[in-house]
């Protein structure tokens, strides 16, 4: 009579692997979404101030529990310029600045010619608060002034 073979096995120093989730960090923003809400501003009045934010969903990894980000914000396509940026309209240019603080003194921007980008963490939902000012004594024509700035983010 034979007994059935039995395997038994032990493991004193194994390395199972673990699935470990990638940390993930999106704009949740539709495209084409107005960065900066400013009011209308007057030919040759006083500066005009703006705000707006960067929604951010991101997701860690389970063992970090947050995601480390840096946001980044370009030039613009009026003017390839952060001194300054400049909303394009028809037959003018007027020019503004974002800014990462209140009182507008730092220029938000890629890093480079002076500006900073905003280094943070996240875990779910976090706004990214952005400041502009369109200077004020600019000699313009009524009509719709526009930039297209790129906002990206490095996770």
């Amino acid at each position: 009579m034979h007994k059935p073979l039995r395997l038994l096995t032990m493991c004193l120093l194994c390395a199972w692997q673990t699935p470990v989730l990638a940390d993930s960090c999106l704009i949740a923003e539709a495209a084409g979404a107005t960065l900066v809400e400013f009011a209308p501003y007057t030919s040759g009045g006083p500066a005009v101030l703006g705000d707006g934010q960067i929604n951010l969903q991101c997701t860690p990894d389970a063992m970090v529990g947050v995601v480390s980000y840096t946001v980044a914000i370009g030039t613009g396509e009026g003017s390839n310029s952060f001194a300054p940026r400049v909303f394009a309209g028809a037959t003018a240019d007027l020019e503004y600045n974002l800014y990462l603080d209140p009182a507008r003194l730092v220029v938000f921007g890629d890093g480079s010619a002076g500006t900073q980008t905003l280094p943070g963490v996240c875990n779910g939902a976090c706004v990214v608060q952005v400041y502009g000012r369109i200077d004020g004594g600019q000699l313009v024509p009524g009509g719709t002034y526009t930039d297209d700035v790129e906002v990206t983010i490095e996770f």
